[in-house]
């Protein structure tokens, strides 16, 4: 009875395993890099006998799946994979370089957000203390009444407008780099 059990198992396993094929997906209209290899995925039903080769590809918008000769090394990313005729080939440098792009934009717009939090850009406001944030308000006022108490006549006034503006144009723009980085 065991016998019977097995070669049962032993049948299904085999008429399972031989209409299973890696299948490589692929986007023959992507912007970036046309042919880009979407997804890969090892031993999928297509339905399909096909004992040669083992590998298919489809293509999304969907196409009738069709056998792929070769794929790259596994140590590639998947990634970096195209379809070119029937091989799904490890792109050149130049595609990697357009499809990493906005993968690399957007960490250097994250770091700058740290360093703006963090101080590394020159803002101290951040994560000032409150009372530090008073001190230096109270150092911006007295500034200001400085050079409002030195006006005399209508180039002095000029010159201290002048001085406040760019003093509270500093400070504004600091407040508002700092609001902005902590509210990614």
């Amino acid at each position: 009875m065991r016998s019977v059990h097995f070669l049962f198992f032993l049948m299904i396993f085999v008429s399972v395993n031989a209409y299973a094929s890696d299948v490589v997906t692929y986007d023959p209209t992507d912007p970036t890099v046309p042919n880009r290899v979407t997804s890969y995925q090892r031993s999928v039903d297509t339905g399909v006998y096909d004992p040669l080769p083992n590998v298919k590809i489809k293509s999304d918008p969907p196409h009738l799946i069709k056998p792929l000769t070769s794929i790259p090394d596994q140590s590639v990313p998947i990634r970096y994979w195209k379809v070119v005729g029937s091989d799904a080939v490890e792109m050149a440098q130049t595609e990697k370089d357009v499809l990493d792009a906005p993968i690399l934009a957007e960490q250097a717009r994250q770091q700058a957000f740290t360093d703006e939090i963090s101080g590394t850009t020159g803002n101290d406001i951040c994560n000032a203390e409150l009372s530090v944030i008073a001190s230096k308000l109270d150092t911006l006022k007295a500034a200001n009444q400085a050079d409002i108490d030195a006006i005399t006549n209508v180039a002095s006034a000029k010159v201290a407008l002048t001085n406040m503006n760019n003093r509270y144009d500093l400070v504004l723009r600091r407040i508002a780099r700092c609001l902005r980085a902590r509210s990614r």
